[in-house]
């Protein structure tokens, strides 16, 4: 399972009030849904809060009609972090002088 990369989508829902009103106006809900794609069609996507191996778990079954916007992001993954230059330790400087307290 590829979990190098992570999904943000926004997405519309239905939205309940347990309230009497006398001004209703038509809403709906705005979701934002943050994890890792473990399957998809043409009519849903699946996202999921947590991936192992093999498996995952906290799954959300959105209907792709349901969305408003998708963006992928990436993890920054061993091999390329290796190839980062090496950042200061907090309270130091690049010239190695102590920062002030």
């Amino acid at each position: 399972m590829d979990t190098t990369k992570i999904v943000i989508v926004e997405w519309i829902d239905a939205m309940t009030v347990g309230s009497w009103e006398s001004d209703v106006k038509p809403t709906l809900a705005t979701c934002v849904t943050v994890g890792f794609v473990v399957a998809e069609d043409n009519d849903c996507v699946v996202i999921a809060s947590t991936v192992s191996d093999s498996m995952s778990n906290c799954h959300m079954h959105i209907p792709k009609r349901w969305l408003n916007k998708r963006r992928s992001l990436s993890i920054e993954t061993k091999q390329r972090k290796s190839k980062r230059k090496n950042v200061p330790a907090m309270g130091t400087r690049p010239d190695h002088r102590s920062i002030p307290a």
